[in-house]
């Protein structure tokens, strides 16, 4: 049962949570809050934001870190019933869209989990090591850092899924988790277009990474009154939510329609015809 992988993704949870809050969180004064913590889970540096270098986009880089890993662990969720010892039992499996969508939703449910006791693990660390405080703005910037990263996850796991099916689970791999990786690196090119505001400002919104953190989200700049105003917030959280959105909706259609249409009973990506 696939199900069976529940635990595996409440421990990973749990483990990724308490590296991020000693990693991460250590307020100078020994204090902090629920959104300066959200904050800080998204890229900023205590009250400074995340900038556009290509030091701290590598840091960046290593807090997503986590989201890669679920998406290795959940990455085969789907590839498993086409490897060779069980093609007999996808073979009786008559409706394929239905079958696809259980897996689409067990996914999701397992993203969800993660990224639910992820920061609150986080949370719990930090409160053990230093004093917290529970703020409105950071329920707020808490529930805006769940939505956006279950479904950026989401996204790329099931892509992961859906390519590990028709390239192979190596090269799949290499494409999602190389793919994100080369975002975060071209955000460190918009130094170059700072001359022109409005290519500055297509190629921000255009990058899927920028709506990945936080403090670039106009909505949380707004609601957080003690934090430093962040040159690159011009990011709407409705703009990013439409965004993913988009993003899963593609995916999640190309994956039906290729397990719908492809002849994955005699082909297996990793050893070839069958």
């Amino acid at each position: 049962m696939i199900w069976k992988k529940l635990p595996g993704v409440i421990i990973l949870a749990i483990i990724c949570g308490i590296i991020l809050s000693v990693v991460y969180i250590n307020p100078y004064d020994g204090q902090t809050s629920v959104s300066s913590l959200i904050l800080q889970l998204s890229g900023a540096r205590a009250n400074f934001q995340l900038g556009i270098s290509l030091n701290e986009l590598l840091a960046f880089c290593t807090r997503m870190v986590p989201g890669f890993l679920l998406e290795l662990y959940l990455g085969t969720n789907m590839y498993r019933h086409f490897c060779t010892a069980s093609v007999y039992v996808f073979s009786r499996t008559g409706n394929r869209f239905k079958w696809y969508l259980q897996e689409c939703l067990i996914i999701v449910a397992f993203v969800a989990a993660f990224q639910m006791i992820m920061p609150v693990t986080a949370i719990g660390i930090t409160s053990l090591r230093y004093k917290v405080s529970l703020d409105s703005n950071g329920l707020l910037l808490l529930g805006i850092h769940y939505v956006i990263y279950v479904l950026w996850v989401f996204a790329m796991t099931l892509l992961l899924n859906i390519l590990s099916l028709s390239l192979g689970c190596d090269i799949a791999v290499v494409l999602t988790i190389g793919g994100q990786c080369a975002f975060i690196t071209l955000l460190s090119l918009l130094r170059l277009l700072e001359g022109n505001p409005v290519l500055y400002s297509l190629a921000l919104k255009a990058n899927p990474v920028s709506h990945l953190v936080v403090g670039w989200h106009t909505i949380a700049i707004k609601a957080i009154s003690n934090c430093v105003l962040s040159t690159y917030a011009e990011i709407s959280f409705l703009s990013t939510f439409y965004y993913m959105s988009i993003v899963v909706f593609s995916i999640t259609i190309a994956g039906c329609i290729f397990v719908c249409t492809r002849d994955l009973i005699v082909s297996d990506a990793e050893f070839g015809t069958i």
